[in-house]
C-alpha cells in the first residue's frame, strides 16, 4: 500500500460497477488501474491467481495470423473477481490443418486451449454405395468430400458387423466371413456421416478348366506360359455368382514347370497336376509328347485311271513322335477322293491335289493327282458330217455328255456350248483353227477335250484350264 496524497482523506471504500476505480493513475507504479481500489486514503492491490482461455470461433484458416481478437481471456484475482483482458501474449502455430495448441501468456501465468485450423468437411460420400467382397480379400473404400477444398478430412471408422468385416483406420475393409455389414465412416471435425454396405462371399468351389489337354514336351519357360494362358480357373461362391482366378497354387510346388526342370526322359508321358485355392482344389491331367517336326508323302505325282485305286503312305517326323495320326484331303474329289488311310480313288478325267496333315503341330505334305479316262466314251450326240461351223450358242444348254464333231469343223463360235453341265467329254478335229474363249462357259470342271497333239484343241484346253487328252475319236 501506498499513500495516497492526490485523492483526499474521505473516509470510504468506492469500486465502480465495472470493478475499477477511473481516477486511478495508471501507470504510476506499473499496475493496471482495474487492479486497485480506494480506502480513506490508501490505495490496495489485489493480485492475479489464474487466467482462463477459450477461442472465439470454431476454427480458423490455414495461414490465419492470430491475435487479441481471436480469443477471450479471463483473469482471476485473490478476492475471486474475474476480469476480461486483452493485455497477453499468444504463441500457436497456424501452418498445415488440424489441431494447434494455443498458450497465452498474462504475466507469470499461463493457460492453453486448442483450435482449430483448416476448413472442416460439411459432407462426406462414398464413391460406391456397396460391394461384394470374397472372405479373405482386402479393399480401401474411397470417400468423397464436400466441399472439395476441405482439409479437417479426419476420420472414424466403424463396422456394423466385425464377424463379416472389419475396417481399419485407414478405410481398409478385410472380408472375414460370408454376410452383411454397414460400414461407416464420420468425420472428427464436423458431423458429416456416411455409410457402405459390404456383403462377403465365401468360394464352395473350385475348377480348373484348359483349352487342350495334349501337348509338345516343354523345352522353354514360354512352353510353360502358354499351357497357363490356356488354362481357366473358376471359383463358385455360396452366392451363386462365379469368377476367374489368378492366384491358385500347384500341390506340393508340382506344375508343368517341375517337368520342364526335370529329367528329359520325364517330359514325356501323362501327370495329374491339383491346384489348389485356399481349402478347395482340383486336378488337371496334361500328356506331354514327343512334338512332331514334318511330314512326306511316297509320292509326289500320280497318274491314275478312272475307277483305279491306290494308296499313299505318310511319313511323320521324327519316327518316335509321339502323335502318329494324320488328316487327308481332296481338293477335288470329282476327280479323285481320299480315304482316312489315304487310298485314292479315281473319279472322273482331270487334275486335283492330295493333302496329309498332320495332326500335332499340321504339317503339311501333297501329291498331284491325274486322272485319264482310258479312251473316249462313245458319244451320245454326233453333229453332222457336212458341218464346217458351230455359231455362236448353237448348242447352249445342250444335255448331251459325249460330243463328237465332224472332222473338217473349221470354227466352234461364241458360248457354242456353254451352259452344258452334263457334258463330260468332246472330241474336236485337228481342223478346227479358231475356238472361241467362251465355247464352254458354265460346263463342268470334269470335261475332257480330245483331239490331235499339239492342234487348236489342245492349246485352248491348256490355254483355259480344261482337261485334254490325245486320242483319235
Amino acid at each position: 500500500a501506498q499513500p495516497d496524497n492526490g485523492y483526499g482523506s474521505e473516509n470510504y471504500l468506492e469500486i465502480n460497477s465495472g470493478g475499477t476505480w477511473n481516477d486511478c493513475p495508471n501507470d504510476a507504479n506499473g499496475y493496471d488501474a482495474s487492479l486497485w481500489a480506494r480506502v480513506r486514503g490508501y490505495i490496495l492491490r489485489y493480485e492475479p491467481v489464474g487466467i482462463t482461455v477459450s477461442p472465439r470461433q470454431a476454427q480458423y484458416a490455414a495461414g490465419h495470423n492470430f491475435s487479441t481478437d481471436d480469443f477471450k481471456v479471463l483473469v482471476t484475482f485473490e478476492d475471486g473477481a474475474t476480469v476480461e483482458t486483452t493485455d497477453y501474449e499468444i504463441n500457436v502455430s497456424n501452418s498445415g490443418s488440424g489441431e494447434r495448441t494455443a498458450i497465452i501468456r498474462y504475466g507469470d501465468l499461463s493457460a492453453q486451449c486448442n483450435v482449430l485450423i483448416g476448413n472442416v468437411v460439411e459432407g462426406i460420400r462414398f464413391s460406391v454405395d456397396s460391394v461384394t467382397m470374397a472372405a479373405g480379400e482386402q479393399q480401401s473404400l474411397e470417400v468423397i468430400y464436400e466441399p472439395a477444398n476441405a482439409t479437417l478430412t479426419a476420420l472414424q471408422w466403424e463396422s456394423s458387423n466385425e464377424a463379416v468385416a472389419t475396417i481399419s483406420e485407414n478405410g481398409i475393409v478385410t472380408a472375414i466371413a460370408s454376410g452383411k455389414a454397414i460400414i461407416t465412416a464420420r468425420t472428427v471435425y464436423g458431423e458429416a456421416v456416411a455409410e457402405c454396405a459390404v456383403t462377403v462371399i465365401t468360394p464352395v468351389s473350385f475348377k480348373v478348366t484348359i483349352e487342350k489337354n495334349m501337348w509338345s514336351k516343354i523345352n522353354t519357360e514360354t512352353d510353360f506360359e502358354r499351357i497357363l494362358q490356356s488354362m481357366k480357373a473358376i471359383l463358385t461362391y455360396d452366392d451363386g455368382s462365379t469368377a476367374t482366378i489368378t492366384d491358385y497354387q500347384w500341390k506340393n510346388d508340382f506344375s508343368p514347370m517341375s517337368i520342364l526342370n526335370g529329367e528329359e526322359e520325364k517330359k514325356v508321358g501323362t501327370y495329374i497336376f491339383t491346384l489348389t485355392y485356399g481349402a478347395l482344389e482340383d486336378r488337371m491331367v496334361i500328356t506331354f509328347i514327343e512334338p512332331v517336326t514334318g511330314v512326306s508323302i511316297n509320292k509326289e505325282q500320280l497318274t491314275l485311271k478312272v475307277e483305279e485305286t491306290e494308296t499313299l503312305v505318310a511319313q511323320v517326323y521324327p519316327a518316335n513322335a509321339t502323335v502318329q495320326s494324320v488328316l487327308w484331303a481332296s481338293e477335288n474329289e470329282n476327280v479323285a477322293t481320299v480315304s482316312k488311310s489315304g487310298e485314292i480313288t479315281a473319279k472322273g478325267r482331270g487334275e486335283t491335289k492330295i493333302t496329309v496333315t498332320t495332326l500335332d503341330g499340321s504339317y503339311k505334305a501333297e501329291c498331284k493327282v491325274t486322272v485319264k479316262a482310258d479312251g473316249m466314251d462313245s458319244p451320245d450326240f454326233i453333229l453332222p458330217k457336212a458341218m464346217k461351223r458351230i455359231e455362236e450358242e448353237a448348242f447352249m444348254g445342250v444335255g448331251a455328255s459325249v460330243i463328237q464333231c465332224p472332222e473338217g469343223l473349221t470354227r466352234i463360235g461364241v458360248r457354242a456350248f456353254a451352259n452344258c453341265p452334263k457334258l463330260r467329254q468332246i472330241y474336236i478335229p485337228e481342223s478346227c483353227t479358231y475356238i472361241d474363249k467362251s465355247a464352254f462357259d458354265g460346263c463342268s470342271a470334269t470335261l475332257t477335250i480330245f483331239g490331235k497333239g499339239d492342234s487348236i484343241a489342245e492349246m485352248y484346253a491348256r490355254a483355259y484350264g480344261i482337261n485334254f487328252e490325245e486320242v483319235n475319236p
